[in-house]
């Protein structure tokens, strides 16, 4: 588990398992400044995951993992793909440039309205 945290830089070198134990190890700020941003996004989510569960809105839970995985973790620096489908699915993450991911996905919504531009004009040529 340590080093699953190191990997997302939760945590730094040493052979301490898990945050380590100095409230302040981790310079200013320690643990609650890194983990802030991760874990609000994280909370958010578990609630609207919750009410769209209450609620039996299936199609609201995956659209509420899409939008996680498409629109937030990126802005935090984490890119989440999906390798397979169905129930083989299986889910892998990377840390990269939160401002490269962003730009991809830009570029991904400046193609996705051109496409659709281009369908737009084709059915009005008919």
């Amino acid at each position: 588990v340590t080093a699953v945290l190191r990997t997302f830089g939760l945590t730094e070198g040493g052979s301490e398992m898990g945050f380590g134990s100095a409230p302040g190890a981790e310079g200013e700020g320690g643990r609650e400044k890194t983990l802030s941003p991760l874990l609000d996004v994280l909370s958010r989510f578990r609630e609207a995951v919750r009410q769209a569960a209450i609620s039996g809105n299936c199609g609201a839970v995956l659209s509420l993992a899409d939008e996680l995985r498409d629109d937030v973790l990126p802005d935090l620096g984490v890119r989440m793909e999906d390798k397979g489908s169905g129930a083989e699915a299986v889910t892998v993450w990377k840390l990269e440039d939160a401002g490269v991911l962003q730009r991809e996905r830009q570029q991904k919504e400046a193609a996705r309205a051109a496409k659709e531009l281009q369908r737009q004009e084709a059915a009005r040529k008919l």
